[in-house]
C-alpha cells in the first residue's frame, strides 16, 4: 500500500488537472524527483500507475526519491486530443519546476519515467517537452535520464503491430477521427524526431524495456532510438524480454519470458540509482 497526495497543477475552465505525490521515507529538504507519466493509450489510466511496478516504486521511495505522477486530461477524440494531453504533461513539469522549493524537489536530479503511452510521453517530455503546453515562458528542466517501458518512439510505426485494430481505436481518440491527417501529426509527436534535433551532449541516458512479442507496441521501436544513441556515443540500455507481451508476461503457448517482471523493475531501479548517487 502506497500513500499519495493529490495536487492541482492546472485549471482548464472549471476542471482541475491534478498530480499525485509519493513521499519517500527519509526525504531531505531537497530530494531527487521522478516525473511519472501513466500509460493507457493516452485515453485511460490515472496517476496511481507507479503502484503497478511496486518493486521500482518502493525502491525509489526507500532511496529518498520523490515521485510526482501526472494525471493529464484523457484523450476523447473530441475536445481533448494530442495537443491537450501532451500540453498537460509539459505544464505538469513546468508547475513542479517552478514550485520545486515548495515541494522539496532537486531539479538537478530530475528524471522522467513511464509505461507504454506513458513511456512515449516521458521520452517526448525529455526530448521536446518545452515545445508543448500553455505556459511557454516558464523554465523547462533538463532531465538527467529516462526510464522507459515499451514506449512508442516513432509514431509512424504505431499501426505496425499485431493488434492494429485496437491501436487504431486509441489513435482516433488521441489524434482525431480523421485518420488521413495522422501522417502529418506523427513527426510532431514522435520522440525520435525531437531526439534527432538535439546535440549529442543533450541526449539524456535512457534505459528501455521491451517485450519481443509485444502485440501493442512494435518491438522494433526502441531499436530506432538505440541506433541514434549509438551513433551519437550516448548511453542507451535496452532490456529485451524474450517472448514478452505488452505486459511483459509470456505469450500463451510460448516459452517463459527471459526476464521476470521483478527483474526488469530492479534493472530500472539500479539504473536510476547509479545516475543519481
Amino acid at each position: 500500500m502506497f500513500d499519495s497526495e493529490r495536487i492541482v497543477y492546472k485549471r482548464v475552465g472549471d476542471k482541475e488537472v491534478t498530480a499525485l505525490i509519493y513521499e519517500p521515507e527519509d526525504a531531505g529538504e531537497k530530494a531527487p524527483v521522478c516525473f511519472w507519466f501513466h500509460g493507457g493509450g493516452w485515453c485511460v489510466g490515472d496517476g496511481h500507475e507507479p503502484e503497478v511496478v511496486p518493486v521500482l516504486l518502493r525502491g525509489m521511495l526507500e532511496a529518498g526519491i520523490r515521485v510526482v505522477s501526472c494525471e493529464y486530461r484523457l484523450a476523447s477524440g473530441r475536445d481533448v486530443l494530442w495537443p491537450e494531453v501532451i500540453g498537460d504533461c509539459s505544464d505538469f513539469v513546468r508547475y513542479f519546476t517552478k514550485n520545486a522549493g515548495k515541494y522539496g524537489l532537486d531539479m538537478d536530479r530530475a528524471f522522467a519515467a513511464g509505461i507504454s503511452a506513458g513511456g512515449h510521453l516521458a521520452l517526448l517530455e525529455a526530448f521536446g517537452g518545452r515545445y508543448f503546453g500553455t505556459e511557454d515562458g516558464e523554465k523547462f528542466p533538463e532531465f538527467r535520464f529516462v526510464l522507459d517501458m515499451c514506449g512508442p518512439v516513432d509514431m509512424r510505426l504505431a499501426l505496425e503491430v499485431g493488434d492494429s485494430g485496437a491501436i487504431r481505436s486509441l489513435l482516433r481518440k488521441f489524434l482525431g477521427r480523421d485518420d488521413s491527417a495522422w501522417a502529418e501529426i506523427y513527426p510532431r509527436i514522435s520522440p525520435i524526431d525531437f531526439a534527432r534535433k538535439l546535440r549529442a551532449e543533450d541526449l539524456p541516458p535512457v534505459i528501455a524495456v521491451q517485450g519481443t512479442a509485444d502485440e501493442v507496441v512494435n518491438p522494433g521501436q526502441p531499436l530506432i532510438l538505440r541506433e541514434l544513441y549509438q551513433r551519437q556515443g550516448r548511453e542507451f540500455v535496452l532490456v529485451e524480454v524474450e517472448n514478452g507481451s505488452h505486459g511483459f508476461t509470456a505469450v500463451p503457448g510460448g516459452p517463459a519470458v527471459s526476464v521476470s517482471f521483478e527483474e526488469l523493475q530492479r534493472a530500472q531501479l539500479d539504473f536510476a540509482l547509479a545516475h543519481l548517487y
